[in-house]
C-alpha cells in the first residue's frame, strides 16, 4: 500500500512540474512565454517586465528599467536580476 501511495505522489509532482513548463502570462491581447520579456504600462511609467512563475501561477516581475510603449520594445534575451 505504502508503495503505491509513493508511485502515486511521484507521478503527480511529475505532472505538476509539467504543467510548470506551460507558464504564460497575457498583457493587452498578447501572450508571453516564461521567460519572455515585454515593455507594460505600469502606475510608474511603461516599464520592462519578465513573464515568471511565482508560487506556481504565471506572473509578471517588473524591473526598473523603462522602455518605449510606442516602439513595443521586446528583449530576444532574458533580463538578468541586475536589471530588476
Amino acid at each position: 500500500m505504502a508503495r503505491v501511495l509513493a508511485a502515486l505522489l511521484c507521478a503527480a509532482l511529475l505532472a505538476g512540474g509539467a504543467a510548470a513548463h506551460d507558464c504564460k502570462c497575457l498583457y493587452a491581447g498578447g501572450v508571453a512565454k516564461q521567460g519572455e520579456t515585454r515593455c507594460i504600462k505600469t502606475s510608474d511609467g511603461p516599464r520592462l517586465a519578465r513573464c515568471e512563475m511565482v508560487l506556481n501561477n504565471s506572473s509578471w516581475t517588473v524591473s526598473k528599467q523603462t522602455c518605449d510603449l510606442d516602439r513595443m520594445t521586446q528583449r530576444s534575451t532574458p533580463m538578468s536580476y541586475a536589471e530588476k
